[in-house]
């Protein structure tokens, strides 16, 4: 399992930062402080991430299947990989919010 890590600092060469917590209110003002157009993207790219998270999160509990094996299993393991993948791109195609 991850481990969740409380803060994120993002030292800047001209010696300023970018320091991201667990409070949404002060990581969107401290985006706004470097830049007003991403913090007003901030919640899209959130929710985003979230559902590419829970897309490849059931992938991860996995054993990948073998993608050279003759196997019939293997086989079978890879067009149900395919599959799913086909619907979530499929699906978030159509729209943002049905991803």
């Amino acid at each position: 399992m991850p481990i969740l890590m409380p803060t994120t600092f993002c030292p800047m060469e001209n010696g300023d930062y970018l320091l991201l917590g667990q409070d949404h209110g002060e990581n969107l003002k401290e985006i706004a402080r470097h830049s007003p157009h991403d913090a007003d993207a901030y919640d899209a790219f959130n929710h985003d991430v979230n559902q590419v998270c829970r897309a490849l999160k059931p992938l991860l509990d996995q054993v990948p299947p073998d993608i050279f094996s003759d196997d019939p299993e293997e086989l079978v393991a890879l067009a149900a990989l395919g599959r799913a993948s086909g619907r979530w791109t499929a699906r978030c195609s159509m729209t943002r919010s049905a991803c």
